[in-house]
């Protein structure tokens, strides 16, 4: 285990095997899916390299991702988590929710900063905090993360991770 700091916030970095984080946020979330009739399905590439994270702020990122999924997804509907090798980073992408029926539908989901023109008033505040708190998480393990509506697909939340050096697979 490996700590590193910043000067809010301290990071216990271990070699973690993805799968295993994914599973355990998903039980955390079940019963909250189960109870909106939502199916959850996923799709974890079998060969995923391992990263370096903190595994207990890597389950928090991924419970508060699927736990916005859960709240913007109709009853009944789908939810999917896919997990894959993408260039040097592990993707974790979840789709959730109903496409985007308007152009201001289509821009970013959340706003990730203090914008004077947004709305904090607005039932989005919730989820703008959610989200830039994810972010700040995600880059502190020197990831990335995206929220984006599409016109013709569901809302994808995109996380990039990477490699753990030395453990690149060939």
């Amino acid at each position: 285990s490996i700590t590193s700091e910043t000067p809010d916030t301290q990071l216990e970095l271990e070699l973690l095997h993805l799968p295993t984080i994914i599973c355990a946020a998903i039980e955390y979330l079940t019963p909250a899916i189960h109870d909106k009739r939502q199916k959850l399905v996923t799709n974890l590439a079998p060969e995923l390299p391992p990263i370096c994270a903190d595994s207990l702020r890597l389950e928090q990122i991924l419970r508060n991702l699927l736990s916005t999924a859960s709240q913007n997804t109709p009853a009944g509907e789908r939810i999917s988590l896919s997990a894959y090798q993408q260039n040097d980073f592990v993707l974790i992408d979840i789709h959730y929710g109903t496409p985007a029926t308007s152009p201001e539908e289509q821009c970013n989901v959340y706003q990730t900063s203090h914008d004077p023109g947004h709305d904090y008033t607005s039932s989005n505040c919730d989820e703008d905090l959610n989200f830039t708190l994810c972010k700040y998480f995600v880059e502190l393990h020197g990831g990335a993360i995206q929220a984006k509506r599409g016109e013709n697909e569901a809302n994808t939340f995109s996380v990039f991770f990477p490699f753990q050096q030395g453990h690149r697979p060939s």
